[in-house]
């Protein structure tokens, strides 16, 4: 249950055009444990915390979705996820916390780096082996 969760909000938090980018579910997958991961490595009150901010914002992200089909797209999920970060400070660090770590577990696969143009890793060691100081 505690990976839907978490894999529900780390849906919800991606911009659309990074979503409708991943072809493969199992980024998305691989996205929710590195996220997992990092937030189990980190200290108890971190984590602690976390499980009640990650229950909060699927409740939320969820209402945020019903509410959107409610109103036939005409209120989106952005616009209810950027009003719930300016409510309060610690909603709005959860948000971007999941958010940097799911962008950098994307980013650190090379396919997803090269289709946004930028080099892969192995041309990045040689550009900085090449180097003479």
């Amino acid at each position: 249950m505690g990976d839907f969760i978490l894999r529900y909000v780390v849906r919800g938090v991606l911009p659309k055009i990074i979503l409708d980018d991943l072809d493969d579910p199992k980024k998305v997958s691989f996205a929710t444990a590195y996220v997992k991961k990092s937030i189990s490595m980190s200290p108890t009150y971190v984590r602690l915390p976390e499980k009640i901010l990650r229950l909060s914002l699927f409740f939320s992200f969820f209402l945020f979705h019903i509410l959107e089909i409610a109103s036939l797209k005409t209120i989106s999920r952005i616009s209810c996820i950027r009003f719930a970060s300016k409510i309060h400070p610690i909603i709005d660090d959860g948000i971007r916390l999941y958010l940097f770590l799911a962008m950098f577990a994307l980013f650190e696969e090379d396919s997803f780096r090269k289709k946004r143009g930028f080099l892969p890793y192995s041309e990045i060691l040689n550009s900085y082996t090449d180097t003479k100081v």
